[in-house]
């Protein structure tokens, strides 16, 4: 699957202010990453889509993205590392904004830990 060029057609959707078409875009992507074995798309589309729902307010189906991008980034291998942390990042932020405040809370002290263990005190990541 060529990623880039699937996201850059997602950009210009939101661009165009056609989220439908994006969100359409993203699923047919999903299941094209999930047929092509294609892990490191498969996350990365799923990490798109949690922002996609937290921010068209749809906080149940961003609720089920960050689940399934845990799990996906946990089959992959990745628990413990930034890349794990910027999904972890992703699912902490869809909580709070879906108001599920102390999942969100646990999930960002989580990054913080693995930021922690990773990055250095003055990384770009670690201020944000």
């Amino acid at each position: 699957m060529d990623i880039q060029s699937v996201l850059n057609q997602v950009d210009s959707f939101f661009e165009e202010n056609k989220g439908e078409e994006a969100e359409r875009l993203m699923r047919d992507a999903v299941v094209q990453a999930v047929q092509e074995q294609d892990d490191n798309s498969l996350l990365q589309l799923l990490n798109e889509l949690i922002g996609y729902y937290r921010e068209a307010g749809q906080a149940e189906n961003s609720f089920q993205m960050a689940e399934q991008a845990i799990a996906q980034a946990k089959r992959m291998g990745l628990e413990g590392t930034v890349p794990y942390a910027t999904t972890l990042l992703n699912a902490a932020n869809a909580y709070r904004a879906g108001g599920r405040l102390q999942e969100s809370l646990e999930i960002y002290q989580e990054v913080q830990e693995i930021y922690n263990r990773q990055l250095s005190e003055d990384h770009l990541f670690v201020a944000g």
